[in-house]
C-alpha cells in the first residue's frame, strides 16, 4: 500500500518512574502502521531487556490520523535495535507492507513522519533521503542502515519510529531512536551539511511480526 497522510502517528509513551524506559525529548515519537488491524512500529532506545521495558511503561497512547486514541500495548522488542511492536484495537487502516528490496547505497527514499509545534496541530512531513550505508553499526549494535537529507526538510528526533518508504510506496525502515537518529551537525543556515541518521530495515518489523503471531490475542482500549 502506497504511503499517505495516514500512514504516519504519533506514539506517546508514559512511563512509569523517571529513570525509566526513555523517550523522544519532544515528548512523543513516530509511528509506522504495519498491519490493516493495528500492529504499530515505533522506537525506544536500545539495549534494555523486553521485561524491564514491559515494567517501565506505564501507558502507550497511539494518535491515529482524524485524533482518534487507542491505547495500545506491546507485543514485541528487538533489544538490537530498539524497534518495537505495538497493537491496538483496530480495523481497516492503511498501512504498509514491506520491501523485498535490498537496502542499496544512493537509493532514494522518502521519510513520512508527523511533526508538531507547540500549541499547534500535527502536519504531515515527506522528508527525502538518500542511503549512505546498506550496514551500518551505532556503537557495538549493529543491523542498521544509514540515510542522509536529501531535501530542504531536515531530520529530527521527533521523527523517530518514522516510516522510511520507497518510490513504490513499500517500506524499507523506520528511523532510530531519539539517541542515535542525528550523526551529523546541526542543520543551520550557514552550515548546509546534511545530517546522518540511523534506520531500521522493514526485515526487523516482519520477525517482530511473526514474534508476535504467536501471542494469543488479548484486547486493547479506544482512549477517549
Amino acid at each position: 500500500m502506497r504511503a499517505t497522510r495516514s500512514s504516519g502517528l504519533r506514539v506517546i509513551a508514559e512511563k512509569a518512574g523517571p529513570n525509566d524506559a526513555p523517550v523522544a525529548s519532544a515528548g512523543y515519537m513516530n509511528g509506522t502502521i504495519v498491519s490493516a488491524d493495528g500492529h504499530i512500529a515505533a522506537m525506544l532506545s536500545p539495549g534494555a531487556s523486553e521485561e524491564k521495558l514491559r515494567r517501565s511503561l506505564k501507558k502507550i497512547t497511539v494518535s491515529l490520523p482524524g485524533g482518534i486514541r487507542y491505547q495500545a500495548r506491546l507485543l514485541a522488542y528487538d533489544t538490537q535495535t530498539g524497534a518495537m511492536l505495538l497493537k491496538v484495537d483496530a480495523s481497516g487502516l492503511p498501512f504498509l507492507t514491506a520491501s523485498d528490496d535490498p537496502v542499496a547505497i544512493e537509493r532514494r527514499l522518502t521519510v513520512h513522519a508527523v511533526g508538531q509545534d507547540p500549541g499547534q496541530e500535527p502536519y504531515h512531513v515527506v522528508a527525502p533521503v538518500r542511503v549512505l550505508e546498506a550496514r551500518f553499526k551505532v556503537g557495538d549494535r549493529d543491523g542498521f542502515f544509514a540515510v542522509t537529507e536529501a531535501g530542504q526538510i531536515s531530520l529530527t528526533e521527533e521523527y523517530a519510529g518514522a516510516p522510511v518508504v520507497t518510490s513504490s510506496g513499500q517500506l524499507q525502515g523506520i528511523l532510530g531512536s531519539n539517541e542515535e537518529i542525528l550523526f551529523g551537525p546541526a542543520i543551520r543556515p550557514e552550515d548546509p551539511t546534511p545530517r546522518k541518521a540511523a534506520a531500521i530495515p522493514a526485515s526487523v518489523i516482519v520477525k517482530l511480526l511473526e514474534q508476535a503471531s504467536k501471542q494469543p490475542a488479548q484486547k486493547d482500549e479506544k482512549t477517549p
